[in-house]
């Protein structure tokens, strides 16, 4: 076994995914999507100069980076390796959304997270100018985010990550995972829950009023 053989032991994974870990025209892309762990080839180097190598076998290197990005990260513009890539039917409006955003100092960022949970987190996140919350999770139309209590669109940054466009000052952001197929089959469970219930209740009180008609045809005999 081996780091060339290891692909070939992955676990059964989206199509997606796996198309994902074969990306290797896009420089730097693990790094910009916040992994704490690189493998780098022989003419390879992390980004990030303060990355420590912690193992080399076979012409890789494996390295651990300082700062891998946490589940929220808030960023205030779209272009560069620091920064996020937006896809191109989006990057007009992400530009034109964050405006000047990205020469301010933002002093004032802070990220309050008050739900943290594998489908869903909730949180605070105040800004003294437009931002770009990103989460540190596959893209996916299942995907849904709410700001303030309304529903926003949901952007796909960084290739496969999910973000949110934010106004200036005090957000509640709520990203939920809800697939439509899960929630279908949670009714159908619901229903069938139900309908067995009022079938029992059914079959209870068909079997009383049988058992009590049976206790009262002797006397209706004997009348």
């Amino acid at each position: 076994m081996g780091v060339k053989s290891f692909y070939s032991q992955l676990t059964p994974q989206p199509y997606d995914q796996f198309r994902f870990s074969l990306m290797a025209n896009v420089p730097h892309l693990r790094e910009m999507m916040g992994a704490r762990y690189v493998l780098c080839g022989t003419n390879n180097s992390p980004i990030d100069g303060d990355a420590k190598e912690i193992l080399a076998t076979e012409g890789y290197r494996l390295y651990e980076n300082p700062h891998p990005m946490g589940r929220l990260t808030l960023l205030h513009r779209v272009a560069g390796l620091a920064n996020a890539y937006v896809t191109a039917a989006e990057l007009d409006t992400a530009r034109k959304f964050l405006g000047k955003s990205a020469s301010l100092p933002h002093l004032r960022d802070r990220i309050v997270n008050t739900v943290n949970q594998p489908n869903r987190t909730y949180s605070t996140v105040e800004s003294d100018s437009t931002s770009l919350l990103v989460l540190n999770e596959w893209f996916t139309p299942a995907r849904k985010v709410r700001v303030n209590g309304k529903n926003r669109p949901v952007l796909r940054v960084n290739e496969w990550q999910t973000a949110a466009l934010l106004p200036a000052w005090k957000n509640r952001v709520e990203f939920e995972y809800r697939p439509m197929l899960f929630r279908v089959l949670m009714a159908l469970n619901r229903i069938t829950i139900v309908l067995l219930l009022l079938f029992v209740i059914l079959a209870v009180v068909r079997n009383a009023r049988a058992s009590s008609s049976k206790r009262q045809s002797p006397d209706q005999l004997c009348s």
